[in-house]
């Protein structure tokens, strides 16, 4: 997943955290060099990294998803997800998706 899908799902996972609440988040993943979809349960006891891969890379980001999980943070409202901006770095999710 590229760094504009791992920041908008580590920033859903934080806000979560914060409004002490779960969600399900659908990522897409890479399993045997084809490009599947995961559904990953969130909440505040999820503990979640994100690492850079090298070797070959299969595109894994839809726009659409990485939308649905940025709209899922705004939804828990100002108050829950306005730090993130702060502490996840968003200068890889399009400027259209926020």
């Amino acid at each position: 997943m590229s760094d504009a899908g791992a920041d908008a799902i580590l920033a859903y996972a934080e806000a979560l955290a914060l409004s002490d609440s779960s969600g399900i988040a659908t990522m897409p993943i890479s399993r045997l060099g084809a490009r599947e979809i995961a559904r990953i349960v969130l909440g505040p006891a999820s503990q979640l990294f994100a690492a850079t891969t090298r070797g070959e890379r299969v595109e894994l980001d839809d726009a659409e998803e990485i939308a649905a999980v940025v709209a899922a943070t705004r939804a828990l409202g100002p108050s829950k997800a306005g730090v993130l901006n702060d502490t996840i770095d968003v200068e890889h999710i399009p400027q259209h998706l926020l």
